[in-house]
């Protein structure tokens, strides 16, 4: 009689290799690879091989052997008794856990004994357990000052207003205004400047205006104005049209001089200067440099010699 022999951990291996198809609610197995290929109705075949009741919910990933027990829950779940719970429905603004506990938190959050707890900084995306110590910051802020402060901040700046929006403390050599980072060199007048140049002024203290020339004068000048005084009392010049009086009043030019004069004299009678592209004739014409310099006169528009 042929006598064969089976170490133990033969015998262990074709025991747990079989196990697939000793399960009471497998239909067809394959015993070669022991593998069961259905399950009986009212069970559902799982990646494992396991075939678990159909009632278990969607989010179990194994049962017990009889396949009416849920035992295990896919990523993002908990196991709670029978049931497999959202990471969040258990535990408040958490965003990924396993069958056992929260493993990280939503932005703004960290993890700490199972729960999730709000950063105690502003606008902080991820901080060390005390709360108190920010790692990054959230979408649209950055580090300043071991703040989070807004991104739309200008270079020049150095940390930010609890807001985060404004800046609070610049680099050497600016100055804050209006919760920018501003040169020195700006009229003392001016109370903003460019987030891209901080030469620029963009707005002026209460009763002054900016000026094209990004300059402060006041608001009591008349119109016609184009610069002032350091001051910003008076004015220094004026635009295309006027001329400056001996009070330092922008007065316009006579309405018989030609349309096209851009300035004139002190008593407003008489052209000195045409607008872009035409020139002075006279002191009394202006004409298109499209006509040609030889011209004497022309029409009207100035356009056409005549």
């Amino acid at each position: 009689m042929l006598k064969v022999s089976y170490s133990f951990l033969t015998v262990t291996l074709l025991i747990v290799l079989a196990q697939a198809c000793w399960d009471p609610n497998c239909e067809k197995c394959d015993r070669d690879l022991y593998i069961c290929e259905a399950c009986n109705v009212l069970f559902n075949l799982y990646a494992n091989g396991r075939c678990c009741a159909t009632t278990l919910v969607p989010q179990c990933t194994d049962c017990n052997p009889t396949g009416n027990t849920c035992t295990n829950c896919r990523d993002g779940f908990y196991l709670i008794g029978q049931g497999c719970h959202s990471c969040s429905e258990i535990t408040p603004h958490c965003q990924t856990c396993n069958s056992a506990s929260c493993t990280t938190c939503e932005l703004g959050y960290y993890p700490a004994a199972n729960q999730c707890y709000a950063c105690n900084l502003p606008f902080c995306g991820d901080c060390l357990p005390s709360g108190t110590t920010c790692n990054s910051c959230l979408p649209g802020y950055k580090f300043l000052g071991n703040k989070c402060c807004s991104q739309t901040l200008d270079s020049r700046c150095k940390d930010c207003d609890a807001s985060g929006n404004n800046c609070s403390i610049c680099e050497p050599g600016f100055i804050e205004k209006s919760g920018h980072c501003c040169s020195p060199t700006l009229d003392a007048k001016c109370s903003d400047c460019s987030i891209v140049d901080a030469n620029v002024c963009t707005a002026c203290t209460a009763g002054y205006i900016i000026y094209p020339n990004y300059k402060c004068c006041s608001d009591r000048l008349n119109v016609g104005c184009a610069d002032c005084t350091a001051d910003g009392q008076l004015c220094t010049a004026c635009t295309s049209g006027y001329y400056l009086n001996s009070r330092s009043l922008c007065q316009p030019c006579n309405s018989t001089l030609d349309p096209l004069c851009a300035a004139c004299l002190a008593n407003g009678d008489s052209c000195t200067q045409c607008q872009s592209n035409y020139y002075l004739i006279n002191n009394s014409k202006c004409c298109s440099t499209s006509v040609g310099l030889a011209c004497v006169n022309c029409d009207t528009a100035g356009n056409r010699c005549t």
